[in-house]
């Protein structure tokens, strides 16, 4: 319907009743009524007429308009009653501006019914910027939509989205503005915890990538360009293959992909490839996502680099089964070492006995033999870690000088061997020098072998100081030093045939060889394990196939200590004559080819099989017996606690030990006694006979 203005209105009617008067005057005229009819009768039809169409477009231009009008405010008065946003008419002119009607929906938002708002402002309800906002809004007849937190008559407040729109009268003049609020709390924390949690996936120190549902990758946070060296660009639109290392097959990833397309979470291990072409372990779970309707959309997947975490656990596995070996070794060298006391002792003794040149050979040979084997023994004690070395504080550095030129003295002309120690500086390590060249002998004869099948190549011992903030966790964790010590690394690098991953796991394995049967007993690098592991200190290897092998030994660094001179006891001789030696052991053969030897020195000699019964032998004869030598382990009671008992009786009676294998560290537990020594079996008889010679010389 044509829009016409009340005032265009009232012309148009007077238009009509002017233009209907003059065509009802013609009409009459026309037809001669005049002449027929009267004028009062005229009159009438005249105003009849004029009536009916003046009636008629009164009704047309006013009455319909305003019935209209009406209806329609009626239509918009119950839809802003009812409606579930606040509303609120404002007139910017009416007393500078004032609130002339709310709704219901406004009262439930804040609890201002309209009485508490008539002739209020935007000031009584708002300050700071949002009430900036607004009056300029007001003052340039603009639209205006603003989130802000809304008063409450409780003092309370919410957020609302505040939309202030203008209306203009027919003359396009400022009437007057509806307001129009919306809670929007729920979309304000909504927004927040998007907010949050992309903020949390940006921010995680995981690995997280979205892909589509054919696993094209759409997202990826920063820890993935981290961790993988590939930048956001290079990877969306490519699926997560760029990262394949090819270690798993077509099986495992068609198993990986059925899960997962059956709305299922998938989580394993794998291993990735870098961008620099390096792998990783990493850990990943891969999830659906789906959307409204339940269907998947998309698939995210948390990824974390495990690598370092694998190594601790394949080092703390490798701890586990030496140890469990290393007990084993020891268990068989105490027995072991039994069986060689009383074989070296009876050789020992049948040497006097023979005059043949050819038995003397033969029983020389024995000696020989247990001897080498005794050596193995001692290398599984040390493997084991339960046999004591005797450690002192040594300059590292000339220590490294004379070492180098033994070593260097054995290299083949074809290998070039070079010292470097320009980054060592003035190092102090507490260690057995006997033990720690052992250490340095097995690894570079590992090396020259190596080498052989090249025919040339290179060794390197190199020295190092490292502060403890330049040495990985893993490793410091070993040493047992504080955060500000230094630590020493020794390392020993070749270019040789390198170590396969295969056989990574076993080089510290005792027996474990790639060498010939004749070129290697496999006990080298077990014994390293073993004396390092005794300095408190830590080896680790890196090799690649063809390339090469480094091996890295960390040893905690000391402060300077003044040397200290020893006795030398090697001269001090022994004469029995006259003197009783009480022998305690539970292993017959051994017992007896100690009291034979010991027979042999001029001792009278008392026998016990074990600790009740050296108590008892003891007890009669204490006035005689000058020195025991008793074995530590023994059935039903241990030397130890034997001798314990018999000091309470005789606190001053020399006691030499005797051992085969000690899991308590027995030197731990006879230190506390005067008067004590520690033989290791299978022993030498001179060592024994200074061993005694030294304990009565007290």
């Amino acid at each position: 319907m044509l829009k016409i203005k009340p005032l265009q209105a009232s012309v148009i009617l007077i238009g009509i009743v002017l233009s209907s008067e003059l065509a009802i005057m013609y009409l009459i005229d026309s037809s001669h009524l005049r002449s027929i009819l009267s004028p009062e009768m005229i009159s009438v039809i005249d105003a009849v007429f004029l009536t009916l169409i003046a009636a008629g477009a009164a009704y047309w231009l006013l009455v319909l308009p305003l019935r209209n009008s009406i209806r329609k405010n009626s239509q918009l008065a119950s839809a802003i009653a009812h409606t579930s946003m606040g509303y609120i008419s404002y007139d910017p002119y009416l007393s500078g501006g004032t609130f002339l009607f709310s709704n219901e929906a406004f009262k439930s938002q804040t609890g201002f019914d309209l009485e508490d708002i008539r002739g209020k402002s935007f000031s009584d309800f708002l300050d700071g910027d949002q009430l900036k906002a607004i009056t300029q809004a007001v003052k340039a007849e603009n639209k205006l939509s603003i989130e802000l937190q809304f008063p409450c008559k409780d003092n309370s407040t919410f957020w609302a989205e505040l939309k202030l729109i203008p209306i203009f009268d027919e003359n396009g003049l400022l009437n007057q503005y509806v307001i129009l609020i919306h809670d929007a709390t729920d979309k304000r924390l909504s927004g927040l915890d998007e907010r949050k949690m992309l903020r949390a996936i940006e921010q995680s120190s995981e690995s997280v990538i979205i892909t589509d549902i054919k696993g094209v990758i759409e997202y990826v946070n920063p820890a993935f360009e981290k961790t993988t060296g590939y930048k956001v660009d290079e990877v969306i639109g490519k699926t997560p293959a760029i990262l394949s290392s090819g270690d798993k097959d077509r099986e495992w990833y068609e198993s990986l992909w059925a899960t997962i397309m059956e709305g299922k979470a998938w989580s394993g291990n794998h291993i990735n490839r870098r961008k620099d072409g390096s792998e990783y372990n990493e850990f990943m779970t891969i999830s659906p996502i789906r959307d409204d309707d339940g269907r998947i959309t998309h698939f995210v997947s948390v990824q974390r680099d495990v690598s370092e975490q694998t190594t601790l656990e394949n080092k703390l596995r490798r701890a586990q089964k030496l140890e469990a070996v290393g007990t084993l070794a020891g268990g068989i060298a105490h027995d072991f070492n039994n069986a060689l006391a009383g074989i070296l002792g009876h050789a020992y003794l049948l040497k006097d006995d023979v005059d043949n040149e050819k038995a003397h050979a033969r029983i020389e040979t024995i000696e020989a033999l247990g001897l080498k084997s005794a050596e193995i023994v001692k290398q599984l004690l040390s493997f084991s870690r339960n046999q004591e070395s005797e450690k002192k504080a040594v300059s590292l550095i000339p220590f490294i000088k004379e070492t180098a030129k033994f070593f260097e003295a054995s290299i083949p002309d074809n290998i070039s061997f070079s010292l470097d120690i320009t980054q060592a500086d003035d190092l102090t390590v507490e260690m057995d020098v006997v033990q720690l060249q052992q250490v340095i002998m097995n690894i570079i004869n590992n090396a020259r072998d190596s080498l052989k099948e090249k025919g040339q190549g290179s060794i390197c011992l190199s020295v190092v100081k490292k502060r403890c903030s330049d040495v990985q966790n893993h490793i410091i964790s070993n040493l047992n030093i504080s955060p500000n010590d230094e630590v020493c690394v020794l390392s020993i690098q070749d270019d040789g045939c390198g170590i396969s991953n295969e056989d990574m796991d076993k080089i510290f394995d005792p027996f474990f060889s790639t060498k010939a049967l004749d070129q290697g007993t496999g006990l080298g690098l077990a014994m390293s394990y073993g004396i390092i592991n005794q300095h408190h200190g830590y080896i680790h290897v890196d090799s690649v196939v063809d390339r090469g092998t480094r091996f890295e030994i960390y040893l905690p660094t000391v402060s300077k200590s003044a040397q200290t001179e020893e006795i030398d006891l090697s001269t001090i001789s022994l004469n029995g004559i006259g003197r009783t030696i009480l022998i305690v052991d539970d292993n017959v053969c051994v017992r007896l080819s100690i009291v034979e030897i010991m027979e042999g020195m001029g001792f009278k000699v008392l026998q016990a099989a074990d600790g009740y019964q050296a108590i008892d032998m003891y007890q009669r004869h204490w006035a005689k017996i000058d020195i025991i030598l008793m074995d530590i382990v023994m059935p039903n009671l241990g030397g130890i606690a034997a001798a314990k008992k018999i000091r309470e009786s005789d606190s001053g009676i020399p006691i030499l030990f005797l051992t085969a294998y000690d899991p308590n560290d027995s030197m731990a537990d006879i230190s506390w006694m005067p008067k004590v020594d520690l033989v290791t079996k299978p022993y030498d008889p001179l060592t024994l006979n200074r061993k005694v010679a030294q304990l009565l010389s007290y």
